[in-house]
């Protein structure tokens, strides 16, 4: 079979987030991939 790559499948069932360190900037892969997961406009 193969993985699936797509990051919004790990976490279906996630409700909350977290994030610990906060960054200055953030690495556009990381905004990728949060984006992905969750819409960043929905984060406050």
């Amino acid at each position: 079979t193969t993985a699936n790559k797509n990051p919004a499948h790990y976490f279906s069932n996630a409700t909350e987030l977290i994030m610990k360190h906060c960054l200055e900037k953030l690495d556009d892969l990381l905004v990728q991939t949060l984006n992905s997961i969750v819409p960043l406009r929905q984060l406050t």
